[in-house]
């Protein structure tokens, strides 16, 4: 089957195609390509945002807390 490729998204470093012959996604960040199956790709997206928040949970609570106001 030929691999015809479909432009998604295409932002900044960022470009993402479908293979409608092999049905994957190709994900480019700059000179690297990987290949990633549709389940593959949704674990993919879960770690991402468990990981960014991670990160903002670990931001946030390394923020100063106010001190509580005394009269």
């Amino acid at each position: 089957m030929p691999h015809a490729l479909r432009s998604l998204v295409r932002t900044g470093p960022f470009h993402i195609e479908h293979c409608g012959g092999c049905n994957v996604l190709h994900v480019s960040i700059g000179a690297l390509t990987i290949r990633l199956e549709r389940g593959a790709a949704l674990q993919l997206r879960a770690a991402l945002g468990e990981a960014i928040e991670r990160i903002e949970g670990a931001v946030a609570s390394s923020s100063p807390t106010p001190e509580p106001l005394h009269n």
